[in-house]
């Protein structure tokens, strides 16, 4: 019918591919021929035709990005921005290290459904020692229409962003991440909870837990991010950031087995390019409330 069926997006990762959904089985042709209308012996075409791959996966490339990581030994984290690009898979992709010599422990390896792009937070171990040196590959895996899928986590547009001199990087450094164990660093912030238990309210299905950021140290600026881990199964956790104050709000069955779990309150912050954990064990509290005839008998 004389109509475009697909075009190439103008990004850094997928520029000279096209994407296209053929709408029943059957023969096609695929025409390649340049722009201006010119050709001739040499002139050539290498075009490779494949399953759309599903997903694919990118260190974020900006000012702020870097490939090289100090940590101090005590607390020591790191976070970087993975950017999913998404050709027909909305489902999770879950990101895991593929060579690891210092136990690093991805505290939030998962990306969501249908996120295009996903904050990783990587902590050190606890007997981490200073001085140690690591280079890091991630690796991201899904179930793609009933197959197995992998991907690296690309540093390719990164490295000729810093690297510009460097047209074509070699193979072998795409991916890689440097982490260096620093010294131990004192602590630049701390995390206060507003009370010393979250209180879980079968009638709505959630439990509120007011956090309060305490700046220990008066350069620390920024803010920090805050994850829930340890829920129990069916639970779900959202936080929201008002200056120095984080609103956390868990959410889960009405139903929930009464009984006390310890949930534990994961902060990050960044400070001179030093990036520490604050962790906090909160009890979350899941009872039914007692009705006002049940209060009223045991009060007699």
């Amino acid at each position: 019918a004389d109509k475009q069926l697909a075009e190439t997006q103008v990004n850094d990762t997928a520029e000279w591919t096209l994407s296209h959904k053929f709408p029943a089985d059957g023969m096609y042709s695929l025409m390649v021929e340049d722009l201006l209308r010119r050709g001739g012996p040499e002139h050539a075409y290498r075009v490779e035709i494949e399953p759309t791959a599903g997903f694919s996966l990118s260190v974020k490339n900006d000012k702020d990005t870097r490939l090289q990581f100090n940590a101090p030994a005590n607390s020591g984290a790191l976070a970087f921005i993975v950017q999913c690009d998404r050709s027909g898979y909305d489902g999770v992709v879950t990101l895991a290290l593929e060579n690891d010599s210092l136990g690093l422990q991805l505290l939030n390896p998962t990306i969501p459904e249908k996120a295009k792009e996903h904050r990783l937070l990587i902590a050190l171990p606890a007997n981490a020692t200073a001085g140690n040196l690591a280079s890091i590959r991630l690796i991201g895996s899904a179930t793609v229409n009933d197959r197995p899928q992998t991907a690296v986590v690309e540093t390719i547009v990164t490295l000729r962003a810093k690297r510009p001199q460097m047209t074509f990087p070699p193979a072998w450094m795409n991916g890689l991440v440097s982490v260096v164990v620093g010294r131990n660093l004192d602590a630049f912030y701390a995390v206060k909870p507003g009370t010393p238990t979250a209180a879980f309210d079968k009638a709505s299905g959630q439990a509120a837990l007011a956090l309060n950021l305490e700046r220990t140290n008066a350069e620390f600026k920024d803010a920090i991010t805050v994850m829930v881990e340890n829920l129990p199964a069916g639970f779900s956790s959202e936080v929201k950031a008002d200056k120095d104050t984080y609103s956390v709000t868990v959410t889960g069955p009405k139903d929930a087995a009464d009984g006390t779990h310890s949930i534990k309150i994961v902060s990050y912050g960044e400070f001179k390019g030093q990036g520490m954990l604050a962790v906090n064990e909160v009890p979350l509290e899941i009872k039914t409330a007692a009705t006002p005839a049940a209060a009223e008998a045991k009060q007699e």
